[in-house]
């Protein structure tokens, strides 16, 4: 190849090279020349983009350093290797090398919306929209930073932000099939299903074929309960994309095949329903609630609908009878022994030999600072190891190595990370392991293991602590709960033969401080004089009608606020709403504030009620709050869900925080709030009973729990079937020495 004379025309035929894609063709042009030019930094510049074009990201790297350390003042240059860094998956390094484009041009919208991008990739989201807020300061019609915007709202979880992101975008993109489609999904997202559609059709005009539009159609209906419809769209979608279900519902992925390959458009609205309940919007919930009653009591839909089986704790927080519960439950368990079933694992065969120790097995995905590890550590803690040998097995949180993990993990003989074993392979384990007592402590809760129990790796399975509710299977043999969970009348609620406990079934970590708090209501944001009912149950639990309740109760008590959490901003928004509607200002409403688990435990102390909610009670919030001496009154309902609080005041032995309708609750409330004298005095002595009453004698209830499990192991031994057990209350003088 001759050489040519003029350097500008050799980079001019090098950039006709890559415009027409010849990369490889180009990079030995670029090679070839700098033999004579290896100071020219266009010429490296060049090299470089071939290079990455080519996917030779290293040397890619090495050519555009060299040309940023010809000419480092070279925007394009920078941008290039911060784009390589990116390719590279060296997020630092791109946000390091863009900070430097910006430091040369920090009124570029471009460069802004760039760097805005790497620290997106960093994950630093709030710093990449203040980033984005900027570039459209300067460019207020610049489409990247519109777009990305809009997006990164709802990676936050933000999604009153996220639509208006997407709204504002529409109004000067209108034509765009992206903004388009990111609307419809921020729409959707919050649950405007109306407006959706019409910018969903308005989307198909322009591309029929769209599969993230076809399937955005298909929710739509799904959401409105144009089921038929609904499937048409969701099928044509993913025919255009078969990966669209994992990638845009990857919940999907948990569930075995084949059950994961089809989208059922009851799902789709019942699952709404709950993402709707999650942040206490409830303008569809009555509705939803009836569909959900007739779906479940219809024997050609229940199976389809409750396919997820992590469905069945969703609805717990509903107005669901005990008898729809139980039918609920049953259809959800024949899911899990079907998915089972199609492992073909043969049954296995036990011995009754009875010349060891018993050994339990606890499954959990919850071996973490987790309510669970909360509940179950002095469990671990405190059993006879003479008596018993302890098993875990960890289903979720291999990457976990908190304090909770490490302490059961301690008290354990056999601790093992099972995270990624299959249900086969993960029975097989427990069988070889000998277990005799196999401890279920999620039931239908995220990363639970159903199906291991389906297929009977233990000749004892018991449910316990994590899902207070019967599991409705027939491969589960005991339920372990107290008398106030479950009070006699309800022994039909439960598929499982039940053994309770005398007192609470509820075992807490008395080694979390509640000593009194440095903490101030003005720190917190709370007035100092007013009376601070507190909420801090999960937001999924509120219902309108115990919402109602409260607000009637701050109307009756003009100098009171109500202090909750909201897990999502538009919480507070709808929640605010609600207030308004109902006569009550915005300003009665506290929210808390994310904080470290011990600040945000110890300032319960703040308050002065804690108000619970009905239909799913406060579990470890309820026990949380009075270890704290914070009063949680409740109202013991229906079900077993909505009697938890009760059960832990009455091993509290504070009866007068219990009420059984709604009226006396509401009236309750307002006597303490009204009546300092009667109040402190209430507080007084829950603070004292902490340490003499039955909740907080952690060892003795580990003593009946393993009681349970020896008279439950006993009746199996004899070859006597599961039968309802009550553990008979231990009366010893030495109880009290007993208590923390």
């Amino acid at each position: 190849m001759a050489i040519s004379s003029n350097l500008s025309d050799v980079l001019e035929n090098i950039v006709k090279r890559i415009d027409v894609a010849e990369f490889a063709e180009a990079e030995q042009q670029a090679v070839y020349f700098l033999q004579w030019h290896s100071q020219n930094a266009q010429l490296w510049f060049l090299l470089g983009v071939t290079q990455q074009s080519q996917g030779k990201l290293l040397p890619a790297v090495g050519s555009l350093l060299e040309a940023h350390g010809l000419d480092p003042s070279n925007v394009n240059i920078i941008n290039a290797c911060a784009l390589c860094y990116q390719l590279l998956e060296k997020p630092e390094l791109s946000n390091q090398m863009m900070q430097k484009a910006f430091e040369l041009q920090p009124k570029s919208p471009q460069v802004i919306a760039n760097l805005a991008s790497s620290f997106e990739r960093l994950g630093q989201f709030q710093e990449a929209i203040d980033l984005y807020d900027v570039a459209l300061e300067h460019d207020p019609d610049h489409f990247m930073a519109w777009q990305n915007r809009g997006i990164l709202f709802k990676v936050m979880s933000q999604k009153s932000a996220w639509l208006a992101s997407n709204l504002e975008a529409y109004k000067r993109y209108p034509d765009s099939l992206e903004i388009v489609h990111n609307l419809t999904y921020a729409l959707i997202g919050n649950f405007k299903y109306t407006q959706a559609m019409d910018i969903c059709s308005q989307g198909l005009l322009q591309a029929p074929d769209h599969p993230y539009l076809q399937f955005a159609k298909g929710l739509i209906l799904a959401a409105t309960k144009e089921f038929d419809a609904a499937r048409i769209w969701l099928a044509n979608a993913q025919i255009s994309n078969p990966a669209i279900i994992g990638e845009l519902m990857p919940q999907y992925k948990l569930l075995p095949q084949p059950f994961n390959a089809e989208l059922n458009p009851q799902i789709i609205y019942f699952e709404a329903m709950f993402e709707q309940q999650q942040v206490c919007f409830w303008e569809q919930r009555q509705g939803g609630i009836e569909a959900l009653k007739e779906a479940i009591l219809s024997p050609d839909t229940v199976y389809d609908v409750i396919r997820n089986y992590t469905f069945a704790f969703h609805m717990l927080s509903l107005e669901l009878s005990a008898p729809i519960r139980k039918i609920l439950m049953q259809g959800v368990s024949e899911v899990v022994q079907d998915f089972a079933w199609l492992k073909a694992c043969p049954p296995y065969h036990f011995s009754r030999s009875s010349s060891k120790r018993i050994r339990v097995g606890y499954i959990s995905p919850d071996f973490r600072q987790h309510p669970t590890a909360v509940l179950s550590k002095k469990i671990f803690e405190h059993q006879d190891h003479q008596a018993f040998e302890i098993y875990a097995y960890a289903t979720f949180g291999t990457a976990i190595d908190d304090h909770y993990r490490q302490e059961i993990q301690s008290y354990c003989d056999e601790f093992r990370d099972v995270e990624s074993m299959g249900v086969v392979e993960l029975a097989d384990l427990i069988y070889h392991d000998e277990i005799d007592i196999l401890v279920d402590l999620a039931g239908y809760t995220t990363h639970a293991r159903p199906e291991v129990f389906a297929l009977r790796p233990a000749p004892l399975q018991l449910s316990y602590l994590g899902f207070i509710h019967t599991l409705g299977a027939e491969y589960m043999d005991y339920a372990l709960a107290d008398h106030m969970v479950v009070p006699d009348y309800a022994f039909g609620d439960w598929q499982e033969s039940l053994i309770r406990l005398p007192d609470c079934l509820y075992v807490y970590d008395t080694d979390i401080s509640n000593q009194p708090t440095s903490l101030t209501r003005g720190s917190m944001g709370l007035p100092d004089h007013a009376i601070v009912f507190c909420v801090f149950n999960s937001n999924f639990k509120i219902d309108p009608a115990i919402f109602s309740v409260w607000m009637r109760i701050l109307k009756s008590v003009p100098d009171s606020v109500i202090w909750l959490i909201a897990h999502a901003p538009e919480v507070k928004e709808h929640l605010v709403v609600e207030a308004q509607k109902l006569g009550v200002s915005a300003d009665r409403l506290i929210f808390a504030s994310k904080l470290p688990m011990q600040e945000h435990l110890q300032r319960y102390q703040l308050a002065d009620l804690f108000l619970d909610t009905y239909w799913y009670n406060a579990h470890t919030t309820a026990v949380e709050a009075v270890w704290q001496g914070l009063p949680v009154l409740t109202c013991a309902g229906e079900v077993s869900s909505s009697r938890v609080a009760a059960s832990i005041l009455s091993a509290l032995e504070m009866p007068e925080l219990i009420t059984t309708t709604l009226a006396q609750y509401e009236k309750l409330a307002i006597y303490y709030a009204t009546n300092h004298k009667t109040r402190i005095a209430m507080r007084e002595k829950l603070k004292a009973r902490r340490y003499t009453a039955p909740l907080f004698n952690t060892e003795l209830t580990v003593r009946y729990i393993e009681r349970a499990y020896l008279t439950a192991w006993e009746r199996y031994q004899a070859g006597l079937p599961p039968a309802a057990i009550d553990v008979p209350a231990i009366e010893l003088d030495t109880t009290k020495e007993m208590l923390h």
